[in-house]
């Protein structure tokens, strides 16, 4: 997409979205975001922004224009003005510390103050917008857009009045249900504050709205006054731009600077504005250029089609180097590409789903449902070996304007086949065919997709990850040993394999947050849906309840088992994932995972029709007779909570376009299922009791986790 098409596109977006599509450039934050805090660079910062602000008021309002004056032709910024300035300014601090990229605003600011300050102190008009207002029949433009400037002064005012006693009335952040009548007060001034501004903002607009058609009767003084004004909305983009930016560095920098205890007098804007208010005055800065901007854009474009220019072409645009998303649009720069090759440890843990009823009542514990097992004659017990997986992964992503992450393609893939650590699988005895072992490899393919921040990902994987064993328990519910094969005389034991298919829908919420994200250690929030196909080989225990339906608690005993087999389960979840990350611009940095879903989904096992007993439980029985077992379609409700928290470093110099770093981390996602309850009436097994309840319990909580290291190389 040309860069005309993409300003285009962009800036119709920005009409759509209102003041919010100025704001969030993607570019910007991809340039600073490794920057270390700086009180310094902070500072000067906020103070190019203040005088940016200024500057465009004073080109627009506060300097004589004449016809043809040679400082008209001088605003507009070349690649050699702007080369030439900014190796000036990496002459001087703070920005002969090339860790820090010098603003193309600040840039704007210094070839601005010196283009006005060659300017004539007179002129056949008193401003520049007053020539606009001539030029176009306009009349009342220069007294409506001074009108604008006192109602959003007034309005800035109220809104810092307002946070001021809310947080005077509320000093914990936690109102009462009933409003304070002071806050109350005022948040109707701010209110009211913003309505008229509201009306003083239509009242430009609509005295703009003919300014196209009224001055083409002078295309040549059109297309100068279309210069001076594409200078200044540039001007006011490039700053804006990095307003989130820059309160983010700024909140950081204060947060360092107190704990350094240096946040006192000296740590302040020319102006006076001390350090911990700085936060603030940048909003009041943002909301003040938001409201500029907007008016800048109609006025620009409006001239533009009086001088017969299409506004991607006015001369405020012509310098390429920028971190305005619509001003460059899609260029080589908004693609990149990670590549990450490492290790991995795959383990897999089981945690009892039992709990001693008599242990919960001794420690005090209300709880809303007691599982009792004892009585259970046989189960599975899983040795489990660590799969020893070599990893790589592959990632090719770009931004879109205004939107992170528009479009992703990864490809991961991992195996044990270099290592030949998880074992071999002979499936010739029964019971390895019971429990489903028929692999030799430990392979896992990830295969991902993202779309205008829709992510997907498709996990495909097959374990073996070690041997799982056919027990026995005492009649006092401890573990008796491994059932030995009555054919054999050797202890009933498989390999253990473990298969998944794992489809991941979600949208990453992260980014409509703005600055506040990076404020509060926000990487990604995640909001979306899961499905999962998840097989191990099980036996599954029925339990029974007689309690009461609506009893504080319930305890479900031990009811009746089945035989070993591998159970399919398929789940349909929704949830969220959160990820909390230092700033990149950390060399070492932490990150930290939090994941949360819950669903349901069908299941089907064999449960024996009948109550087994010490008796009637042998190897024949268990695997052979199918004329004891009855097949069972049941919903199972699922949980899945996933942990993980890890460091990274970064090798590379931050300036560098390629990035260079080590990560590890460890990883845990636990899966508990249970199937809906049914009456005993319904239950088909033989000797329920009447009016009670029935569950079958997948017997643990499954936990697969193990440890990553990568080495990880970004461009």
């Amino acid at each position: 997409m040309s860069r005309h098409v993409a300003l285009a596109a962009s800036l119709s977006l920005a009409s759509l979205t209102g003041c919010a599509g100025y704001t969030q450039n993607v570019r910007a934050v991809r340039a600073y975001m490794y920057e270390e805090p700086s009180l310094a660079v902070a500072l000067d910062r906020v103070e190019d922004l203040d005088e940016v602000t200024k500057l465009v008021d004073k080109l627009l309002t506060a300097t004589p224009y004449s016809p043809g004056d040679a400082w008209v032709d001088k605003l507009a910024p070349t690649a050699d003005d702007f080369a030439r300035i900014k190796a000036e300014l990496r002459a001087t601090p703070p920005y002969d510390d090339v860790a820090f990229e010098v603003p193309v605003a600040k840039v704007y600011r210094v070839h601005l103050e010196r283009v006005l300050a060659s300017a004539s102190p007179t002129g056949a008009h008193p401003s520049l917008l007053a020539a606009v207002a001539e030029l176009s029949g306009a009349r009342e433009l220069p007294a409506r857009w001074d009108e604008h400037a006192q109602k959003l002064k007034a309005y800035l005012d109220a809104d810092d009045a307002f946070e001021r006693e809310y947080e005077r009335a509320y000093p914990r952040g936690n109102p009462s249900a009933v409003e304070v009548e002071s806050v109350k007060a005022a948040r109707e001034a701010r209110n009211a504050a913003e309505e008229e501004l509201d009306r003083a903002s239509a009242a430009v607009l609509a005295e703009l709205r003919g300014l196209d058609a009224k001055a083409r009767a002078d295309a040549k003084q059109a297309k100068e006054l279309t210069r001076a004004v594409s200078v200044a909305y540039r001007a006011n983009l490039e700053a804006l731009a990095i307003v989130p930016v820059v309160l983010v560095q700024v909140v950081r920098a204060a947060r360092d600077a107190a704990r350094a205890g240096s946040a006192g007098e000296g740590a302040s804007l020319k102006s006076g504005k001390q350090l911990l208010e700085l936060p603030g005055h940048v909003s009041g800065t943002k909301a003040r250029m938001v409201r500029q901007t907007r008016l800048l854009e109609a006025m620009t474009r409006a001239l533009a089609t009086a001088s017969r220019q299409r506004l991607e072409d006015t001369p405020g645009f012509e310098l390429k180097e920028s971190v305005v998303d619509q001003v460059v649009g899609v260029t080589k720069d908004s693609f990149r590409v990670n590549l990450r090759a490492g290790g991995e440890a795959f383990f897999f843990s089981t945690v009892s789903n039992q709990y001693d009823p008599q242990k919960q009542q001794e420690s005090g514990q209300q709880a809303r449902e007691i599982k009792d097992y004892k009585g259970r004659l046989r189960g599975l017990k899983y040795d489990v070996k660590p799969i020893m997986l070599f990893a790589a992964r592959l990632d090719v992503g770009f931004d879109y304007i205004k939107l992170p992450n528009a479009g992703n393609f990864s490809l991961g893939f991992k195996t044990d086949r270099a290592f030949s650590s998880g074992g071999s699988v002979d499936n010739q005895g029964s019971f390895a065919q019971q429990v489903g072992a028929t692999g030799a490899a430990s392979d896992a393919l990830d295969l991902g997709l993202g779309l205008l921040g829709v992510k997907t990902n498709v996990r495909v994987a097959n374990f073996t990850a070690g041997t799982v064993k056919y027990i026995g328990f005492n009649s006092d519910g401890s573990e008796g040993g491994t059932v030995a094969n009555p054919f054999t005389g050797q202890p009933t034991e498989a390999p253990l394999q473990i298969q998944f298919r794992q489809i991941d829908v979600g949208y990453d919420l992260s980014f409509l947050m703005g600055e506040s994200a990076s404020k509060y250690y926000l990487e990604e929030l995640t909001v979306g849906g899961k499905f999962y196909q998840y097989a191990l080989p099980r036996v599954m225990y029925e339990l029974e309840s007689t309690d009461a339906p609506d009893a504080d608690t319930k305890t479900y005993r031990y009811f009746n088992e089945s035989a070993p087999q591998l159970v399919t389960s398929k789940y349909y979840m929704v949830g969220a994932n959160i990820r909390g990350a230092s700033p990149p611009s950390s060399p070492f940095g932490w990150f930290m995972d939090l994941g949360l879903y819950f669903g349901t989904g069908p299941t089907a096992f064999y449960m024996r029709r009948n109550k087994p007993n010490s008796q009637n439980v042998d190897f024949d029985t268990d695997l052979s007779d199918a004329s004891r077992q009855e097949l069972r379609k049941k919903t199972a409700t699922a949980a899945n909570v996933t942990l993980g928290g890890g460091a990274r470093y970064r090798f590379s110099n931050p300036s560098s376009r390629l990035k260079v770093s080590g990560e590890a981390l460890y990883r845990a996602e636990l899966i508990y299922a249970r199937t809906k309850g049914e009456d005993g009436s319904s239950n088909t097994s033989s000797g329920s009791a009447a009016n009670s309840s029935h569950i079958v319990d997948f017997g643990t909580t499954d936990v697969f986790h193990g440890p990553r290291f990568n080495l990880v190389g970004e461009f």
